[in-house]
């Protein structure tokens, strides 16, 4: 079955299945009867829910399923068995598994009667495309181990009379020559089949669908039309403004249809079939929109010409409307949609920014120097347009041709673009340049060297703008030129500077600079030479101050991911999915990365979840809240375990208490209760002080504002006074005392800096003050039950389960064809790991030629790097790469070991001292042994060994024990 997904072929092959069963059933027939393999055990047990639905219809009630799979599933189910022990001694008749499980449940002893009496007549591989290569030999000699354990393997026919079954909805995908699937299918089952096998879809076409064009309905409005009745601009982000009986009334030419009338109406519509043949089942980008949109009339062939996004935006409410239509030939109790119409959200991870160098913020990608050519085509077609009724058009887009010259009613486009760096502290952005040695204010602006030199031994030349604000740059400008003095407590104006993109430099700001810019701006950066390049090491921020601020503007996919999940469960009425649809499935090309991703994705969106909930608490409140109530509001709010699950961190999830009141078996006892309350209260703590000012947070956000109350402040002030007065040299204060208000303003700027370096009491911190702060131990190792663990420094490290490599679990090993690909794969890994601080990783390798190979690719996928010398990492803030002789003494949360190849670890030329000098080369093998030893025991939580061509040697037991080692 290669249809697409949600056309039934669960059902096309479940409901022959389970007839079958019944019907064995009845004549007495026991053990197993079919065999369905899923590639993953979240699929298995979606589907063992769905057996399970079909199991209570009373024509099946003595037909059984068992849910055979390695996790312990987290759902039980009332018709189908989960417990090993229940399965073995009454085997069901149909047996949901995978195939690593299938692999061990054809070797255990203790599994032997799983198959007493099995007379398996349908074997099933869902999502049958993922078996291909290595993986689609292991399941067909698994599949026939299968049949010769059941005796139904027989001569030239591997699975016997066992009916082999696959399905998949990506093998069908195009339709056309079916013979590639067919040989693949042959070649895992065993078995011929005839052209016949393959069952496809049949879609309608447009003309089918539609049939008879009522060509008495009205001509359909043109884009601007379509926005302005279905309530104008802007209603993506305020959906309640959406105005689809609006869009109807214009488009049908009709007031007060139902949707069963609409769907009536639409099928018969001349919009409509143009609409389903624009889009013919394919992705349509701006190019095969402006092409195809011809048809609709001048009105939207232009618009898709000069503003594909508003001919994108209309369309998109056309199809809206015919989401909510209903098909008018279906039951009322149980309507159809008129159309099947899936939403598809499309997400690269945000690297490789460039921003343009001018007062007005302007982004763009690295890569697409095709998409400027592209558009620049666009342009030059648009201008040779005529140019009549133009007022009819919006042009406020990002794609509207460019002013023609002397024009001053469209600013020009910058032309000089560098890497978009931002201050993660203070939130401020800018450009980074790189500073040549020879002559420093001569800037390198290529991107690639700069982010190559921030990886590298370059560092220390790079140079971060940050962009001055409107008033810094007048008060600069008028303390150079003389023209105002200095403002008090201003920005020094030393530290401004005008920085030229066309020109590749920087200079001192002049007179003229006031009248206006182009390709250059104002900006705020530490060039003196004695601190420039500690400054660039340390990636102070220029505006701030701040060390270990300033980083590349990006994210990844897992962020972007977690992001998007969170905002669809959490997001309110407005954006947030309804409860029954809250359900997420993410795909992974591997196994390894799929279990980093699922952490970093639950521990992400726990943190979005809870600062939505804060969020909505707030806004509900309509005034402020302190601390303490917000955190009892939002306990409060949570009714269901569904909310619950928003403000209880995954590491909690595993508390029996916690997992019992999650699951819904029970309500919850005091302690429990306790356990999450005190959890949320630090959490909350935690993001209104020391976290506030790190990432996506409610305050960096504007979402919220927060304060120190200070609630008498004239007491407050001369208390402040007094202890002025008592400090030694205050007896003659020239000039007098301070006022009160700078008092005021003393007080309140000391108690937020307290804030904001997390000084705000909590139980759990007690112990930890009483020590002065000075026994990490106690908020570690130590730590309160239901506390993370925290280095109270603006990240955080997970100690639960230490272990060394010694006593752990085998290390994930990864081979490649050569060191290119090699390097690429260590990249791939390091950012499906997420916003896991890189300084936590480190990467060991054989030689320092190979430390800067490595270094370069990640620079190449935006990924930080420092090397390790001789005094330890140059610098923080980045993935840690050096020899292995580097790492004595240090730990890293992740470590992965690179190059580990023959040849390699050991050296090549090791070998030949085996017959020339026997005893020297025992003590080199044994030195690099050691070293090897060094660079594996200094991971904390994970291990991945890489190499390419032969493994080392030095590896062959633990690869001998990784291919034995049972899933």
């Amino acid at each position: 079955m290669t249809t697409g997904t949600g056309s039934g072929k669960t059902e096309s092959f479940l409901i022959p299945v389970l007839d079958h069963c019944r019907r064995q059933k009845a004549l007495g027939s026991r053990g197993v009867k079919a065999v369905l393999l899923y590639p993953m055990n979240a699929l298995a047990t979606d589907q063992a829910g769905r057996i399970g639905d079909y199991l209570t219809q009373p024509e099946l009630a003595q037909v059984t399923a068992g849910l055979y799979i390695g996790d312990k599933p987290d759902t039980d189910f009332r018709r189908v068995m989960t417990r090993r022990e229940e399965m073995r001694q009454s085997p069901p008749d149909v047996l949901i598994t995978n195939y690593k499980m299938l692999d061990l449940l054809l070797q255990r002893a203790e599994d032997r009667p799983l198959w007493e009496g099995a007379e398996p007549a349908y074997v099933v591989l869902d999502e049958f495309h993922t078996y291909d290569g290595a993986q689609g030999t292991d399941v067909a000699m698994l599949l026939r181990r299968l049949a010769a354990a059941v005796g139904a393997s027989k001569p030239e026919r591997p699975l016997g009379s066992i009916c082999p079954v696959a399905t998949s909805a990506t093998l069908g995908e195009g339709g056309g020559d079916t013979g590639g699937i067919l040989t693949v299918a042959e070649q895992v089952f065993g078995v011929p089949f005839g052209p016949d096998a393959v069952i496809g879809e049949e879609r309608l076409s447009a003309d089918d669908f539609v049939g008879d064009i009522d060509y008495e309905l009205p001509e359909p409005p043109g884009p601007k039309d379509v926005i302005d009745v279905s309530g104008g601009p802007g209603v993506e982000s305020d959906p309640d403004r959406l105005d689809l009986d609006g869009l109807a009334e214009r488009l049908l030419g009709r007031r007060g249809l139902d949707a069963f009338q609409i769907g009536r109406l639409l099928k018969k519509h001349d919009f409509t079939h143009g609409v389903l043949a624009l889009l013919n089942g394919e992705p349509l980008d701006e190019w095969g929109l402006r092409d195809r949109m011809a048809r609709f009339g001048y009105a939207w062939a232009r618009t898709a010409r000069e503003n594909p996004r508003l001919a994108l935006e209309a369309l998109s409410r056309f199809v809206a409307l015919l989401s909510s239509a209903r098909d008018p030939e279906s039951d009322e109790r149980r309507p159809r949609p008129l159309l099947h119409i899936e939403a598809h959200l499309w997400v690269r991870p945000v690297g490789r920014v460039l921003s343009g160098v001018g007062a007005r913020p302007e982004f763009r990608w690295y890569e697409d120097e095709r998409a400027v050519a592209r558009r620049s085509a666009l342009t030059a077609a648009s201008a040779s347009e005529d140019p009549s009724d133009s007022d009819e058009w919006p042009t406020a887009d990002s794609r509207r041709p460019q002013a023609l010259p002397g024009s001053d009613t469209v600013q020009r486009p910058a032309q000089a673009h560098l890497p978009a760096i931002y201050c993660r502290v203070c939130g401020r952005s800018g450009w980074a340049a790189l500073s040549p040695e020879a002559d420093p204010q001569k800037l390198e602006t290529s991107p690639l060297r700069i982010w190559q030199a921030a990886v590298g031994r370059d560092k220390r030349r790079l140079r971060y703008f940050v962009s001055a604000t409107p008033a810094e740059a007048r008060d600069a400008l008028a303390a150079l030129t003389g023209t105002a003095p200095k403002q008090a407590g201003g920005v020094d104006p030393q530290s401004v500077v005008v920085l030229d993109g066309a020109q590749s430099t920087y200079r001192v700001p002049v007179a003229e600079d006031g009248e206006g810019l182009q390709d250059a701006w104002f900006a705020r950066a530490v060039l003196d030479k004695k601190t420039a390049d500690q400054a660039a090491k340390d990636d102070t921020c220029p505006a701030c101050n701040t060390d270990n601020g300033i980083r590349f503007l990006g994210t990844a996919l897992a962020a972007l991911a977690s992001a998007t999940v969170t905002q669809l469960f959490t997001g309110g009425q407005e954006i947030a999915l309804a409860p029954e649809e809250r359900k997420t499935l993410l795909f992974n090309d591997s196994t390894q990365d799929a279990a980093h991703r699922a952490g970093y994705v639950a521990n992400a969106s726990y943190k979005f979840s809870l600062r939505s909930l804060l969020a909505h608490q707030l806004d509900d409140s309509g005034a402020p809240l302190p601390l303490n109530d917000l955190i009892g509001n939002v306990l409060d709010s949570v009714d269901d375990p569904q909310t619950l699950a928003a403000v209880v961190p995954p590491d909690l999830h595993d508390e029996p208490g916690v997992d019992r009141l999650l699951s819904g078996r029970g309500t919850g006892d005091a302690r429990t209760w306790k356990l999450i309350g005190e959890r949320l209260a630090f959490a909350t703590v935690m993001e209104f002080g020391l976290r506030s000012r790190l990432g996506r947070t409610l305050e960096l956000t504007r979402t919220t504002a927060a304060e120190v109350v200070v609630a008498e402040p004239d007491r407050i002030v001369a208390l402040a006074r007094d202890l002025h007065l008592t400090l030694p040299g205050q007896l003659g204060l020239e000039g007098g005392l301070p006022t009160p208000e700078r008092y005021m303003a003393y007080v309140r700027g000391l108690l937020e800096r307290l804030r904001l370096r997390g000084g705000v009491r909590h139980r759990w911190l007690d112990t930890w003050i009483k020590e002065a702060g000075v026994n990490q131990y106690l908020i570690s190792g130590q730590r309160p039950e239901g506390m993370p663990a925290d280095d109270l420094d603006g990240s955080s490290e997970n100690l639960a389960g230490y272990r060394s490599v010694l006593s752990g679990a085998v290390p994930d090993l990864h081979r490649s064809r050569d060191w290119e690909e090699e390097r690429k794969a260590i990249a791939g890994l390091i950012e499906s790991w997420g916003d896991l601080p890189h300084e936590q990783v480190a990467i060991a390798v054989p030689t320092n030629q190979m430390a800067q190979e490595a270094a370069y690719t990640l620079a190449q996928h935006g990924i930080r790097a420092m090397e390790i010398g001789p005094d330890g990492p140059r610098g923080d803030g980045g993935v840690h790469i050096g020899t292995m002789f580097r790492f004595k003494g240090l730990e890293y949360q992740r470590m992965i070991i690179a190059g580990a190849s023959d040849g390699l670890v050991p050296r090549a030329e090791i070998q030949r001292l085996r017959t020339t000098d026997p005893g020297r080369f025992r003590r080199e093998m044994q030195r690099a042994r050691s070293l090897l030893f060094v660079a594996t025991t200094r991971a904390r939580d994970s291990l991945d060994i890489f190499w390419h061509g032969e493994a080392s040697p030095f590896l062959t037991d633990l690869i001998r024990a990784r291919q034995s080692a049972t899933p």
